[in-house]
């Protein structure tokens, strides 16, 4: 089953999330995993969205979402993303 993880991003150093980013781009590729959604500015439909990006991932299990969540190469990139963004992310089960 299908798992989905949803991140809201504000940054606030936009030259320090870069360097997370190139660590993502480098060690995603080792997982199971597609990025759908990586907006900068999503178009809103109803109530606020104070986020600077919203991101959607495509997992093909939870199981593979949180290896790579708890990969230490990810936990590597989250310190990158520490001080440069705060977001909020959730796991999210597609319907069977």
């Amino acid at each position: 089953m299908n798992a989905f993880i949803i991140a809201t991003v504000t940054i606030h150093d936009a030259e320090g999330f870069e360097k997370y980013v190139e660590a993502f781009a480098a060690l995603f590729g080792s997982y199971k995993g597609e990025v759908l959604v990586a907006d900068g500015a999503p178009l809103l439909l109803e109530g606020s969205w104070p986020a600077t990006r919203t991101v959607i991932i495509r997992f093909d299990s939870e199981a593979e979402a949180l290896r790579w969540y708890h990969s230490d190469e990810y936990q590597a990139a989250i310190k990158l993303r520490i001080g440069a963004s705060t977001v909020d992310m959730i796991l999210a089960k597609a319907l069977a």
